[in-house]
């Protein structure tokens, strides 16, 4: 996992939002996030993407199903890495694809779509997204701002604990 988390640039999240809309094109899904290893939400698409601070939980969630199988996988000896985690509900599931170790897209999708689907064009997007963190990583060795992406990330873990309680709150109401 990424110690630091990956900065992109205003062109970088239209490339990335082209991507994510490709994928949500391809597969039919209802939702789609984008978020780093950490859960910090990069994009959000479907009914979360209009409830921000619901999306962000679920980035977060998304992130922790995440790490939680892998350190599963550390109590068992598995000695591999997690690339995708499913969810197969009664009438949705779930299927999040690790990009690199550097960011997780979680597809959410009803039993109309064959998993299989879901999987190749998630794939796809996958490479997509692999080449602009690629990118902007090499930008972000060079760019003399990073001190304050720094800060910022510092900042981060205080807003994060308050949009994860703010949508246990939310949802605990409904």
């Amino acid at each position: 996992m990424r110690e630091k988390p990956v900065a992109f640039s205003e062109s970088q999240m239209k490339e990335i939002e082209a991507c994510i809309d490709e994928l949500g094109r391809n597969t039919g899904a209802q939702e789609i996030l984008l978020a780093d290893m950490t859960g910090r939400l990069i994009l959000a698409k479907g009914r979360l993407g209009n409830r921000e601070t619901t999306a962000t939980g679920v980035a977060v969630l998304s992130a922790g199903g995440y790490a939680a199988t892998v350190e599963m996988a550390r109590y068992f000896e598995i000695e591999t890495e997690f690339g995708q985690i499913t969810y197969e509900g009664e009438y949705h599931s779930i299927y999040s694809s690790n990009v690199g170790n550097a960011l997780i897209i979680t597809v959410v999708f009803d039993h109309s779509v064959k998993l299989g689907i879901v999987r190749a064009f998630t794939n796809q997007a996958a490479q997509c997204l692999q080449d602009i963190v690629n990118r902007a990583l090499v930008k972000m060795e060079t760019d003399e701002r990073l001190p304050e992406a720094e800060k910022m990330g510092a900042e981060f873990g205080p807003a994060l604990m308050d949009a994860v309680e703010a949508f246990l709150v939310e949802e605990g109401s409904q």
